[in-house]
């Protein structure tokens, strides 16, 4: 009989010998292990390029959970999952926006993980296998690198992984009910966190309903069991799609985003893994409603968004089935390849930052084909064979849509175990020399190997470096390092000419330099590769404006406001290019229909100056007796009597009513005694009756961020710098409020560089600050 080596031998001692037979002893070793070497890897890339600067799913999540905070609520159908994001908002909550913090707590979540797959192994095979599972859990590399990731996989794989522990452990209970409602609760959160889940949830149900317990459960105590598990992913799910029916008036059970995914894994533009659909402007509109709506004619809910695209894809799997089979087989054969599929986070660009990640960690490359051989082990026994149906089922949901790395990490714990199992079991033949039985499992982990590690269909594994150099590209430029930026576009576009988006930002830095012949051609690259580039469209036609190319600019912006007539970029520019060709009406007409459509409000500063320049004022002048009651404020203040300059000051707004200086005179004299909701109050004013008022934007910044209103402030400084780019302050406090209270090292370095371009005086932090992000791109 083969000993378990993990309880210990008889030399040794008698307590170590009880921890190690002790039911938390391996699961405890393996947390502290698997924590220990997060820990490592989060330290190790902390000044690395992409620690601190977010990709566009990450953004997004940072920028809903900073919302979260400031109670601003989301008035539409959740479109991503909402369960990330409460927690990034629940860490900021208690340590502030600290993007190394979250990265610890995800390493806690992570190594929970491991610990919760070596309690599997345990429960579902023996405690040797549940050892070396979780120690290969531990070690896993591409789980090291998500969890030092700002992503939902370290919480989603712990919310999975729990909810498949429960359920085993229930089995091997006398009282399972707790047990049972919260695997169903755990399932639950975790479908909250990505709607793909909840295809585990009639799995479970039908193995709790086939199976028998120990001790003689009745088919319908196991109908019980699978109620009380759907009971707590219920108890979960419900309130989500409550809550958007409440908000959207539309059925959307968890998210909307269901239709374009499926579209973009099961359409004539599928490669197998992601690929943005033509058109689909994924900061702004990721759902491609705008799209949806134009096919439609009419204005759609999200559920109706959705819809559309799902018939889209189905159109195309019905006039070709032979291609989406053929696509169905690529997909299921990414999913089972030893090559981690990136979308932004790239594990193997990473490996230059990082010793640890460049070590021989366990990979796919192992664990996949040992792991399939032991599902095919596990089918045959009660316990295993959840594990193989909870794999398969979680596999095939991911194969349905598209195939990246971080979307199958949720089915490594099981595949891991099942791994160890497998291996375990052709060890126990060799020693017992049955050498027959080694024959098929041997063909088979070779035939498996073949399928893992082969690259089946040529994929280029080099090009996605492109995308890593794109976004080092963005860090650059956005530090103020141009010419280094634009090294990077440009090594990005030598491993793939084909993506438009380096096309795009390589113009807009050259732009930037004043070289608009080069700038035109890479905008112009950028829309041969994708003709529904909006942002292309819009940068070639300011290129050409730039180059006093009146005409060819408007006839660009006339083709982007045709496909978008909604645009407030566009319109924006259209009324700058016609005021500069001298039509002055209809400049002020499209300039005032961008105001109109800037729903956000990011373009409104811009516009208000622009139109301030076509009407030749924007505010009131100030008349001598007012600009009298405001000198004689001005004495008084220096002369410590505020109250009265402050009756001088009200006395000059009552006299220039329509004037927005008076009032921020006011604004500032009443932040100097202590009436800062007056003061911001007066700067609003100020500001609605002239938004270029000089000076105005930076003045309501430095309100807003005395009064911890950090993000709000940034936009005030930001709205100043585009009215006035030379403006030095401004850069200065952004760049401040950049370092100290966002956390944007980027930000934060161009601003400062900005701001000592424009003649300001060294600060010894900051530059002390501005070498160390430099670090990080060594």
């Amino acid at each position: 009989m083969a000993t378990d080596a993990t309880a210990g031998g008889p030399g040794v001692p008698a307590a170590l010998r009880r921890a190690l037979r002790s039911g938390w002893f391996w699961p405890l070793a393996v947390f502290v292990a698997a924590f220990a070497l997060r820990l490592i890897y989060v330290v190790e890339v902390r000044h690395t390029p992409f620690f601190h600067t977010l990709g566009l799913d990450a953004k997004f999540y940072d920028q809903w959970a900073k919302n979260i905070l400031d109670g601003k609520g989301n008035p539409e159908a959740f479109f991503v999952t909402p369960l990330y994001p409460y927690l990034l908002a629940g860490v900021y909550w208690l340590f502030g926006r600290d993007l190394f913090l979250v990265r610890v707590v995800q390493a806690g979540l992570g190594a929970l993980s491991a610990a919760l797959t070596c309690a599997i192994g345990r429960t579902a095979f023996s405690r040797r296998v549940g050892v070396a599972a979780g120690f290969v859990a531990a070690c896993y590399g591409a789980a090291i690198f998500y969890d030092g990731a700002i992503v939902l996989e370290p919480l989603l794989v712990l919310l999975i992984t729990l909810s498949l522990y429960l359920v085993l452990a229930a089995e091997t209970r006398e009282r399972p009910r707790a047990l049972l409602l919260s695997a169903g609760i755990a399932l639950g959160a975790a479908s909250v966190g990505r709607a793909a889940a909840l295809v585990l949830l009639p799995v479970v149900a039908a193995w709790l309903v086939r199976g028998r317990r120990a001790g003689g459960t009745t088919a319908m105590r196991g109908r019980s069991a699978a109620a009380l598990v759907v009971l707590g992913a219920a108890l979960v799910v419900a309130p989500v799609t409550v809550r958007n029916f409440v908000v959207a008036r539309d059925f959307v059970g968890i998210t909307s985003n269901g239709g374009i995914n499926f579209y973009i894994g099961n359409s004539e533009i599928a490669s197998g893994g992601y690929v943005r659909p033509e058109g689909v402007d994924i900061t702004a509109d990721p759902a491609g409603k705008a799209i949806a709506e134009r096919a439609e004619g009419r204005e759609l809910r999200p559920s109706e968004v959705s819809a559309y695209w799902y018939r889209r894809a189905a159109r195309f799997i019905a006039a070709n089935p032979g291609r989406w089979l053929g696509l169905v087989v690529r997909k299921a054969s990414f999913a089972l390849s030893s090559y981690e599929i990136p979308q932004l986070e790239n594990y193997y660009f990473q490996k230059r930052y990082s010793r640890l990640l460049s070590l021989p960690l366990p990979g796919f490359a192992v664990v996949g084909p040992l792991g399939l051989l032991g599902l095919a082990f596990a089918f045959r026994r009660r316990l295993p064979s959840l594990l193989a149906l909870w794999a398969t089922a979680y596999l095939a949901s991911v194969i349905a849509f598209f195939v990246v790395a971080r979307y199958r990490l949720p089915v490594v714990p099981p595949l891991i175990v099942c791994a160890c199992h497998a291996g375990f079991e052709i060890v126990d033949r060799a020693r017992a020399r049955r050498w027959r039985s080694l024959i098929g499992p041997a063909i088979a982990v070779a035939a498996l190997g073949v399928l893992v590690n082969a690259n089946l269909w040529g994929v280029n594994h080099g090009k996605a470096f492109a995308q890593s150099h794109f976004r080092i590209g963005i860090i650059l430029g956005d530090r103020g390092l141009i010419e280094e930026a634009i090294s990077e576009y440009r090594r990005s576009i030598a491993i793939d000419p084909a993506y438009p988006q380096s096309h795009l930002n390589l113009g807009a830095l050259l732009a930037e330099q004043g070289r608009t012949d080069a700038a035109s051609a890479s905008f112009r690259r950028a829309l041969a590769l994708d003709p529904g580039l909006e942002a292309a469209r819009l940068n070639l036609a300011m290129a050409l404006a730039a180059g006093g190319e009146l005409d060819a600019a408007l006839a660009e912006l006339d083709t982007l406001l045709a496909a978008n007539p909604r645009s407030a970029a566009g319109l924006k520019q259209r009324g700058i290019v016609l005021g500069r060709l001298g039509l002055r009406e209809e400049a002020i007409a499209a300039l005032s229909a961008a105001s109109r459509c800037d729903t956000g409000g990011t373009e409104a500063a811009e516009i208000a100056f622009h139109l301030g320049l076509l009407h030749e004022r924007t505010g009131q002048p100030v008349p001598p007796a007012a600009e009298a009651a405001i000198a004689r404020a001005d004495s008084l203040g220096r002369a410590g009597r505020a109250a009265e300059a402050r009756r001088a000051l009200e006395r000059a707004v009552s006299l220039a009513p329509a004037s927005g200086e008076p009032l921020r005179r006011l604004a500032a004299l009443l932040r100097d005694m202590g009436f800062a909701d007056q003061a911001l109050a007066s700067m609003s004013r100020a500001l609605e009756l002239d938004p270029t008022l000089p000076q105005g934007h930076f003045a309501m910044g430095v309100l807003l961020s005395e009064l911890g209103r950090h993000d709000e402030a940034i936009r005030e400084y930001e709205a100043e710098t585009r009215i006035s780019p030379d403006f030095a302050p401004a850069h200065l406090n952004l760049a401040i409020t950049h370092r100290f209270h966002t956390t944007d090292p980027n930000r934060a370095t161009y601003h400062y560089r900005r701001y000592l371009a424009l003649g300001g005086e060294p600060i010894p932090s900051m530059e002390e600050y501005v070498r160390g992000v430099g670090a990080g791109l060594d």
